[in-house]
């Protein structure tokens, strides 16, 4: 079920300062999208718990090590947090992709891409990623029949509309 590609990163070509500040808006930011998550009915935190994990091991970051050969713990530590990041982010990309909000789908998107690509890494790579994720996260609800209530509520509203009209009409 899970699709996967390579991203080789260089993490010891990014100065450390700017890695430090780019991973710390990475963190802060995928604190806030699993808060967001967590605000959601219960069967979808339920399907975030369930697969999380399973998704986070299936993002497949290689670090490039440094001049001595040595790959780090905090190296580790950053592959970590950037898999939670995409897990999260392309979670809540999917679940606006469902609930037809593109334009909040791309924003997510392209905040995404951003704060990845600030910390060094190749962006057709992390993109496919990306994409590969959330759409894993999309076949998941749909599979599990999780489907934002918003498109419910207008489509209810636009049939309650359409159904008066056409008894107004024909009356």
């Amino acid at each position: 079920m899970f699709e996967t590609n390579k991203i080789i990163w260089d993490i010891h070509s990014i100065p450390e300062k700017e890695k430090k500040e780019n991973m710390d808006i990475l963190i802060e930011l995928a604190d806030g999208y699993e808060k967001a998550i967590y605000s959601h009915p219960r069967k979808t935190i339920s399907l975030f718990e369930r697969m999380s994990q399973e998704i986070i091991t299936n993002i497949n970051i290689i670090i490039v090590p440094n001049e001595d050969g040595i790959m780090t713990q905090e190296d580790l530590l950053h592959i970590g947090y950037l898999n939670y990041y995409i897990t999260v982010s392309s979670f809540i990309s999917a679940w606006y992709h469902l609930a037809g909000e593109t334009k909040n789908r791309d924003k997510a998107t392209n905040v995404a891409m951003s704060i990845l690509t600030s910390l060094g890494l190749p962006y057709e790579e992390v993109l496919k990623e990306y994409l590969i994720t959330e759409k894993t996260w999309t076949a998941l609800m749909i599979e599990e029949n999780i489907v934002p209530k918003k498109n419910f509520f207008k489509i209810f509203i636009l049939l309650f509309i359409l159904v008066i009209f056409l008894w107004y009409i024909f009356k």
